[in-house]
């Protein structure tokens, strides 16, 4: 992820235009810092054994989630490059994915189900919201999904999410 900010001001510096370079790259890390910031405060609530909260809910905003990052659907393909970077950032645990800065790699629908995740986040690569959901249903079919949502997250909470990819997390 480093590695990205440092290339935005390069690359700026090559086209003649270093102070576009420095503002977006500030604009970036100003960008990462509120998440996280955002994370520091949404786990920095001290439960005590007085608390309502039963152990499993205790568990839940303790722990970090694992995350299965995809960006793509059909083959699925878990995150590569940064995006490991981006899921920790968020306070996650970036799974299906390789050591940082290492290409995406390619997963079976089967293996997304037995890794149970915790959250499953569909940011496709070059597409935006609503691409990016009809990509999937077409690709899938409402069954595969149901049967992610169903079996394939952990504990049941049924948290997959659609993202716009292209905005806020291959390119911005």
């Amino acid at each position: 992820l480093e590695d990205c900010l440092k290339d935005i001001t390069t690359i700026a510096n090559g086209m003649g235009y270093p102070e576009r370079g420095i503002a977006l790259k500030k604009t970036l890390e100003m960008r990462m810092d509120r998440v996280r910031e955002t994370v520091a405060f949404a786990t920095s609530f001290d439960i005590g054994q007085n608390s309502s909260l039963s152990q499993e809910s205790t568990a839940s905003v303790t722990a970090k989630p694992r995350v299965a990052l995809l960006e793509w659907c059909d083959p699925i393909m878990g995150c590569g490059y940064w995006l490991p970077e981006l899921v920790k950032l968020a306070g996650g645990e970036a799974m299906h994915c390789p050591p940082p800065g290492g290409a995406t790699p390619t997963i079976s629908f089967q293996s997304l189900i037995e890794s149970k995740p915790d959250v499953v986040v569909f940011a496709l690569c070059g597409f935006n919201l609503k691409r990016a959901a009809r990509e999937i249903v077409n690709s899938w079919g409402m069954h595969k999904l149901e049967k992610l949502m169903n079996d394939g997250v952990s504990g049941g909470r049924k948290r997959v999410f659609v993202v716009d990819g292209n905005y806020l997390v291959n390119r911005s």
